[in-house]
């Protein structure tokens, strides 16, 4: 007998959990922190006319706050009525697994740890170790939670993680969990809470593909969201004698001398000048680290594979070559960019 799981990292650790109680999973938005919030809920969201709390897994696993990036994502589980958001690092895959291999003793042959409440059994897939979750023990506060909550705060004197979760729900999302988050970013995120609220179609669960959705000019493009490192601001560019037209000059990105690639030339793009206040995202393409210049960040989304129709009409094969496809976004044309191969080829 086989049952699907969504698996999913969470500080370099995989965990996996029954796709029957997943209800959906998107990127993570805006969080609206609450008052008096049990010890691992962060905050709500405004989701669907519907107030879903968020939980923070690492609180709820009993280790310190990590700090988020744009790219953590948030499963919603369900367990009878009750529905959660976690917030994870990133989703992997939805797999079958065979559950005859689930090893079922998570103890080990030791006493329990906080931990162990909430995994139901353990399997190695790929040669790592999957430890996979027991919904009804992440919505609801047991007995045994508490004692063994209890048990670890005497045992390694978890005060100073009593006073961080406290602090947690005195300070604003962003200061907790965001402390360097740009304007663009924040944008980003208020963006997605909004759309989370009028958001009606569901997505099924299968090869979904996220995107970073931009405006170039007066188009739409869509790029992979697993190269993304940030959106900034160009303050300053500084001129390369004598470079190719494809590269727009170097700036100064935390530290380090970044050059910049000049998408308009490849796409054939026609737009206004660039400025110190035009907005650029900055991309990880195996070793290489650039930036582009974008006129404004549209959204983040994930869309399924079969959604992306190839082109069937060639307009330009120079262009068509770092094209993945076509699709829409709000009811307008999108291209989808195979970004990796613009930068491996332009640099």
């Amino acid at each position: 007998m086989t049952q699907s799981h969504i698996l999913f990292s969470l500080n370099g650790l995989q965990y996996g959990i029954d796709t029957s109680f997943v209800k959906e999973v998107f990127l993570l938005p805006a969080i609206t922190p609450i008052n008096n919030a049990p010890y691992d809920i962060i905050g709500v969201l405004n989701f669907r006319s519907q107030i879903l709390p968020i939980m923070d897994l690492n609180l709820r696993f009993g280790y310190p706050v990590t700090k988020c990036n744009i790219n953590h994502e948030v499963i919603i589980i369900q367990w009878q009525k009750w529905q959660v958001g976690l917030i994870v690092d990133r989703i992997i895959e939805v797999t079958e697994i065979l559950t005859q291999l689930i090893y079922k003793d998570t103890s080990y042959g030791r006493d329990r740890n906080v931990a162990d409440v909430f995994v139901m059994g353990t399997i190695e897939i790929d040669d790592t170790l999957v430890m996979l979750l027991n919904p009804e023990t992440l919505i609801r506060h047991t007995e045994d939670l508490e004692a063994l909550q209890i048990s670890e705060a005497t045992a390694l004197k978890h005060d100073d993680l009593v006073i961080e979760t406290k602090n947690i729900h005195s300070q604003s999302f962003y200061e907790c969990y965001f402390p360097n988050i740009t304007k663009l970013e924040k944008d980003l995120l208020q963006q997605r809470a909004t759309n989370l609220k009028s958001l009606l179609v569901q997505e099924t669960f299968g090869e979904l593909l996220p995107l970073a959705v931009v405006k170039l000019g007066r188009e739409y493009y869509g790029f992979t969201l697993d190269i993304v490192q940030e959106f900034i601001k160009l303050r300053e560019i500084y001129p390369i004698p004598f470079c190719p037209q494809n590269l727009l000059g170097n700036i100064n990105w935390r530290g380090d001398i970044l050059t910049l690639t000049n998408l308009d030339t490849t796409l054939k793009i026609e737009r206004e000048k660039i400025t110190r206040e035009t907005d650029a995202v900055i991309v990880k393409v195996d070793d290489l680290v650039t930036g582009f210049p974008i006129d404004e960040v549209l959204d983040v989304m994930y869309l399924p594979f079969e959604k992306i129709q190839p082109n069937t009409v060639s307009t330009n094969e120079e262009i068509d070559r770092y094209l993945l496809g076509t699709t829409f976004y709000e009811d307008k044309p999108m291209t989808v960019l195979d970004l990796n191969k613009i930068i491996l080829q332009q640099l």
